[in-house]
């Protein structure tokens, strides 16, 4: 079956530099001072994809919020300093 294309990641690099950018200074940008922010690669157990998580101890995401920063150019400023819930 020997394929000779590149894997996705390596054809994908700039977008997933991007990504993993976005996703660890929005981290940084809204975990609170003394808060943690946990970026891991991992593999999956079947050997077909890498698992990328980013966690942090920032506010997290109002509820109502969630499913706008699946659009394409949503950005929101929450306060650093929300009492909202952690999105997880």
């Amino acid at each position: 079956m020997g394929s000779t294309a590149p894997p996705l990641v390596c054809r994908a690099a700039v977008l997933i530099r991007e990504l993993v950018r976005n996703l660890v200074d929005n981290a940084l940008q809204y975990t609170p001072r003394g808060g943690t922010v946990t970026a891991r690669v991992t593999p999956d157990p079947f050997g077909q994809v890498v698992v990328l998580q980013v966690e942090d101890t920032g506010p997290g995401i109002a509820p109502g919020e969630r499913e706008l920063v699946f659009q394409p150019v949503h950005s929101r400023r929450w306060a650093p300093t929300s009492t909202a819930a952690g999105s997880g």
